[in-house]
């Protein structure tokens, strides 16, 4: 089951301290954006405080450049996890991805920054997750921008005014699913408990099932057993053993039994955990129904 729901993109915005000819700072608001693995063009406005000091032709006019970030590259910059993975986007002065924003350095055109004249200091640009082709690993993917305002214009006079460090943030909600099939790919979410019957119970009867565990993270799944590995007489005076085993070990239920682990995404059909169980003897047992219950449990270790 896809269980991305809604996550969250968080940019905080942290100044660096310095100070241009004309004074002018930059501003932008911490976002929060849903996740959406179409992709998307997002809105992000920036201000530039004006303290009117330097009525010079340097500070009638501004302009913004927006660093690679950590993949080191325009095409694509990345978010990225911290085991592995990553997600692509980038930032581009229009929607559609037009005008893909660059550092200082690499600009050739007005196309590759965003510009405006100081007594008008609003301007935006745009947030592009790029489409997913493949299920993402469950967790926080993250980079940082280094937006950069200048006063000028980038193809004559200009001078560095103030810098702003944009850390990005999207996370992408760890899930898990487990089944409990009759086949190893017979994978179904709804299928979480199960109930055998024998009607007689005989020595050497068996069963067998799979344990099926789909998610985008770390995971442990185990087994305990009400009884510790016991079939129990209704009246309680009485027990019979019973064999567990775990992909064809056996694994004795009078402690909790590591079924399996895994990180990261599980195959498209989930891990698949064959589990099966064998009555022992039951010469001399009182007539009656047994029972005991056996507990799957399973958690993210991400």
């Amino acid at each position: 089951m896809r269980n991305f729901v809604i996550c969250l993109l968080t940019i905080a915005f942290s100044p660096l301290s310095l100070a241009g000819p004309c004074g002018f700072t930059l501003n932008a608001n911490s976002i929060t954006l849903p996740f959406n693995d179409l992709g998307q063009d997002v809105l992000q406005n920036i201000s530039i405080n004006d303290p009117n000091t330097n009525n010079t032709n340097l500070c009638k006019n501004y302009f913004v450049t927006f660093s690679k970030g950590g993949s080191g590259t325009y095409n694509n910059r990345e978010l990225s996890h911290s085991i592995s993975g990553a997600l692509d986007y980038n930032l581009y002065g229009k929607t559609g991805q037009q005008k893909l924003l660059l550092d200082f350095n690499d600009v050739t055109s007005k196309n590759d920054i965003i510009e405006g004249k100081a007594k008008k200091p609003d301007g935006e640009y745009f947030f592009n997750q790029f489409p997913i082709a493949t299920e993402l690993r469950g967790g926080d993917y993250t980079d940082s921008i280094l937006a950069s305002l200048y006063s000028g214009k980038f193809n004559s006079s200009n001078a560095l005014e103030d810098q702003v460090l944009i850390p990005i943030k999207i996370e992408v909600p760890r899930y898990i699913d487990l089944s409990i099939a009759d086949s190893p790919t017979g994978f179904d979410e709804t299928l979480t408990d199960r109930t055998v019957s024998f009607n007689p119970l005989n020595e050497g009867d068996s069963a067998q099932f799979y344990v099926i565990i789909k998610s985008n993270a770390g995971y442990e799944v185990t087994a305990t057993s009400n009884n510790n590995g016991k079939l129990l007489h209704s009246g309680g005076s009485s027990f019979i053993n019973y064999d567990f085993f775990i992909n064809g070990s056996l694994k004795p239920l009078t402690t909790t039994q590591e079924i399996g682990t895994g990180s990261g995404l599980t195959p498209a059909g989930g891990a698949v955990y064959p589990i099966s169980f064998e009555i022992k003897s039951v010469t001399g047992k009182l007539s009656g129904s047994y029972q005991d219950i056996i507990n799957i449990n399973v958690i993210t270790t991400e």
